[in-house]
Order: structure tokens, then C-alpha cells, then sequence
């Protein structure tokens, strides 16, 4: 039995992130959305001010309901979670199942920033500067767990930097936490990532995703899965896909 799965990139990417892990999908019978979200990656040119995390939960709602997607296992890597959370708020109906990878998992209210801890959301802050439409630039190469030459000649000319409007504002949650079952994948070589934030920025969404029940499964890569371990990422959705028939 095949699954359709919308698979939603965090920053600094794009749709075409999720290249290697849509094909594998593909190639087992599945079906597979990777939309860009407005102001990254192809879409960069459409960046400005007004670009935020209602943007990006309106671009991932629109896939669904203008493609009429149904039974959906909706995926978000890092703050891909933020979005796919608003999403489920909007059309509950047609989502069968949330997967987070790695993925910010939000509380009614409040903002990704304000759920990191440890002194990250300083440090993005500093990154990004305060001039304009503020933008976080892409971490190291280290950091994101990407270390393959290969990789890095692909992924490095087609970084976006990320507009910080998404990461500071509010996410609202009209029906509450999300009622479908959830999973979380969680990459466990994120020692470079912790080295350079010099804390974990992930742990607070990895407890809640905990203290939540979600389904817990692991995989041996960094921030960036899809990048560097796209095989055994995508092994994992199809597990995730097969608990939920």
C-alpha cells in the first residue's frame, strides 16, 4: 500500500532539498509533493517584508487543497515543523499523519525564538543583523551535518538565506495541539550543531515531542537528513508510513 507524502524543507533550502528523499519515495510507489516555501530557494525572488510563517502555512495549505490531497503525511525538517503545525490547524481533514524531522514543535502562542534555549536565539539574532527585512544566513556546513565534498558542491550554491520574520512570529493554533498522530525523527550526529549554538537548539522541541507522546525514530545524520543521509531517511518515512495503514 502507498502513502502520498508532502515533504515541507526548513531554512535555507528549498523543495529541491528533498530531491534524493523524493526519489527513493518514488521508486518505492509513493507519492511525493516538495514544495518551495515563499521567499527560499526558487522562490527567492518573492522575498520581502511581509514574508512569515502565515505565509509559509498558507503556501504548504494551498498544495493540499488545490491539489486535493487527502490521507497526507505531512513532513517538516527543522522549522518545517512550525509550518506543518500551522497547516494541520487549517485542514486537520486532510492530513493522516505529522512527521517532524529534527522538527520545531510549537506551543499555541509562542514563536519559534521563544521556545529556543541556551542562548540560540541571541546568537540567531547576532547572525541575522537588524537592517530591513532581517535574514538568517546559512550555518556552517558543519553544523547542518553535511560533510560529503559531493554534498557540499550541490547544496552550497543553492542556500537561501531565511527571512527571521518566520522564526518570530507567533504561531496560533485555533483548535489546539494537532489530534492526528505524530512521529519525530531525530538526528543523533548534531554534535558539530551543538558546538557551534554551544548548546542544543533542537532539545526543547525533542522533550516536548516527548512529553507529547509522539512516535520516536532515529537516524544516524545531522540537522540536515535529507541532505546527507537521504536513504536511510527516507527508509524511516516509509516505517512511519507502514505503522499508520
Amino acid at each position: 500500500m502507498t502513502a502520498t507524502f508532502v515533504l515541507v524543507h526548513g531554512p535555507f533550502l528549498g523543495g529541491w532539498g528533498f530531491r534524493r528523499v523524493a526519489s527513493e519515495l518514488e521508486r518505492a510507489g509513493h507519492t511525493v509533493f516538495t514544495p518551495t516555501l515563499t521567499g527560499i530557494g526558487e522562490r527567492s525572488h518573492l522575498l520581502g517584508p511581509h514574508v512569515g510563517l502565515s505565509t509559509h502555512i498558507d503556501d504548504i495549505t494551498n498544495v493540499l487543497v488545490y491539489e486535493d490531497l487527502r490521507d497526507v503525511i505531512l513532513v517538516g525538517q527543522t522549522y518545517g515543523g512550525m509550518v506543518i503545525t500551522g497547516v494541520a490547524d487549517r485542514v486537520p481533514e486532510r492530513i493522516a499523519r505529522l512527521v517532524y524531522v529534527n522538527g520545531h514543535v510549537p506551543t499555541n502562542g509562542r514563536n519559534a525564538m521563544g521556545a529556543f534555549g541556551g542562548g540560540t536565539a541571541g546568537k540567531l539574532d547576532d547572525m541575522s543583523g537588524n537592517e530591513g527585512p532581517r535574514l538568517l544566513p546559512p550555518f556552517p556546513f558543519e553544523a547542518m551535518g553535511i560533510y560529503d565534498p559531493a554534498d557540499r558542491a550541490w547544496v552550497g550554491p543553492r542556500l537561501s538565506p531565511h527571512p527571521m520574520k518566520c522564526l518570530e512570529e507567533p504561531i496560533v493554533l485555533a483548535h489546539g495541539e494537532p489530534r492526528m498522530p505524530r512521529a519525530y525523527v531525530l538526528g543523533t550526529a548534531r554534535d558539530d550543531l551543538i558546538a557551534f549554538f554551544k548548546t542544543d537548539p533542537i532539545a526543547h522541541f525533542v522533550e516536548k515531542a516527548r512529553a507529547d507522546g509522539f512516535e520516536f525514530h532515529e537516524v544516524a545524520a545531522g540537522l540536515f537528513p535529507m541532505i546527507s543521509h537521504p536513504k536511510e531517511l527516507a527508509a524511516v518515512l516509509e516505517r512511519i508510513a507502514s505503522s499508520a495503514r
